[in-house]
């Protein structure tokens, strides 16, 4: 019986600006207060030549389907949702050129995210991506947000996972059985346990070391997870 090999996986980050302005923010964003004026900051930079236009990803993506047909792609960022060519153009273009739609995922914040959703309520199910991956770490406001969204996201077909950065503040017993709870609780299926990464504004010392867990408190928090 021959093992099923894995698929390839490739994450599109699509932009730095987002709507959050976390201050372990592993890509160092630039942050913007509302989803139009993160899709502006965002026209700006790609003005400047320092991010890549609907035409550029168009190119990457054929090139990388061209190479591999059952790859997944996620469509990441920052907040990618809120620039409107990826809702309107680089998704549906993406979607309309994979086998299964459970190729495609799309990461992204509240902000945008509640937006797209109730865009796509009257799209048929093949011009829905097959996943949302959202950012639950039971500790930033934000990602209570995001939790809450995930009924609706079900509600469209889209699967939901939750990614979970782990961090000096949810290395802990209680607050480990209060995210596995909220998680549960959201009917999510799927939960990525992530290492703090000292890159972007995780590397500055004054935050990086007061945040980043000791091994010994990463291995305590994985085995009260399991």
């Amino acid at each position: 019986m021959c093992a099923q090999s894995q698929k390839n996986q490739y994450i599109l980050n699509l932009t730095r600006c987002c709507t959050q302005n976390c201050e372990i923010c592993a890509v160092d964003a630039l942050y913007a207060p509302s989803v139009s004026q993160c899709a502006d900051l965002a026209h700006k930079e790609q003005n400047a030549g320092r991010e890549l236009n609907i035409v550029q990803w168009c190119s990457i993506v054929d090139k990388l389907l061209a190479a591999d047909p059952t790859i997944e792609l996620d469509v990441s960022g920052g907040d990618c949702l809120a620039l409107p060519w990826v809702c309107h153009r680089l998704i549906p273009y993406i979607l309309d050129r994979v086998h299964d739609r459970g190729q495609v995922s799309v990461t992204s914040t509240a902000d945008s995210l509640s937006i797209w959703l109730k865009e796509l309520a009257g799209s048929s199910t093949e011009k829905r991506p097959g996943t949302v991956h959202i950012t639950y770490d039971g500790n930033r406001s934000y990602s209570y947000t995001n939790l809450q969204l995930s009924h609706d996201i079900r509600e469209l077909d889209i699967d939901v996972h939750a990614e979970c950065p782990l961090t000096f503040e949810n290395c802990t017993s209680k607050v480990v059985h209060e995210i596995y709870e909220a998680v549960r609780e959201a009917e999510i299926q799927e939960l990525l346990l992530m290492r703090f990464f000292p890159v972007g504004r995780g590397s500055n010392p004054n935050c990086g070391r007061s945040v980043e867990p000791s091994g010994d408190s990463y291995r305590q928090t994985l085995e009260e997870f399991l």
